[in-house]
């Protein structure tokens, strides 16, 4: 990939709603960067915009950070949003990289004034493919591994 492209939204197109063109990219009509990027895009489970100001259930939720070129340190997975309020299970970033842990099994109840939408992708084990996470951990079942989509991550 060109230079500086170190998150998702550099290789979309905001105006345009769509993926940039290798031009837009700076990038030379090479067939493997037209295959790369064709795989690349097609490999991201979700569109940018897709964020909603609704919280709902599945939804994984955080302040914004002031400093955005980091995780959020806390994230919550939603369980069932009320107006002004949701039940949640907290999470909070284990390492730099961008792994979270949830800090404990019990549901709580937190304000949504302030938070928004982050994307969560989930994986079996290492290595393994990344999926975009929507339900919560089951107690009991062996955990998966959740990473905090952000700003730096792909």
């Amino acid at each position: 990939m060109r230079f500086g492209c170190s998150r998702v939204k550099d290789l979309r197109s905001t105006a345009r709603k769509e993926w940039k063109s290798l031009e837009e990219l700076q990038m030379r009509h090479h067939p493997a960067n037209r295959s790369g990027l064709a795989r690349f895009t097609a490999s991201i489970p979700w569109q940018p915009e897709d964020l909603n100001s609704i919280i709902q259930t599945g939804d994984w939720i955080s302040k914004p950070d002031p400093n955005m070129s980091t995780a959020p340190s806390w994230i919550y997975h939603v369980l069932e949003p009320h107006r002004n309020t949701a039940v949640v299970i907290e999470f909070k970033r284990a390492t730099q990289s961008g792994i979270i842990r949830a800090t404990t099994n019990k549901e709580i109840t937190i304000s949504t004034k302030g938070y928004h939408q982050v994307r969560v992708l989930s994986q079996d084990k290492h290595g393994a493919t990344l999926k975009v996470a929507r339900d919560a951990p089951i107690p009991g079942k062996r955990p998966l591994i959740y990473w905090i989509f952000k700003t730096g991550f792909i």
